[in-house]
């Protein structure tokens, strides 16, 4: 890229329109853009890797939440349940206080 980058820089100095006509300014530009890309797809490559490397991280961010969500919401149902099931029930105060004045009589 270093090599492309100087010979383009000499074209420029030379003259851009008649570089541009013969085409060497043309190739050179060419050769970047190419080198360019190459480097970029490496790079991609490598986020790709990382992505890759990471995915049971992500997997593992996605359902922690989930698994919050069912457990509380299971917790809540349970409470719920067991107030509504504990309505008909007696203190214990209340039920001493209740065998104490049947035994009474």
């Amino acid at each position: 890229l270093a090599a492309a980058s100087r010979l383009y820089e000499k074209e420029l100095a030379q003259g851009t329109v008649w570089k541009l006509i013969s085409g060497d300014m043309v190739r050179l530009l060419l050769i970047q853009v190419q080198q360019m890309k190459t480097g970029l797809l490496q790079a991609m490559d490598g986020i790709d890797d990382l992505m890759d490397s990471n995915r049971l991280n992500v997997q593992l961010l996605a359902t922690i939440p989930a698994v919050l969500l069912v457990t509380f919401g299971w917790r809540l149902f349970l409470r719920a349940m067991y107030s509504l099931r504990s309505k008909d029930i007696v203190g214990l105060p209340s039920a001493h206080a209740e065998m104490k004045d049947l035994l009474m009589k």
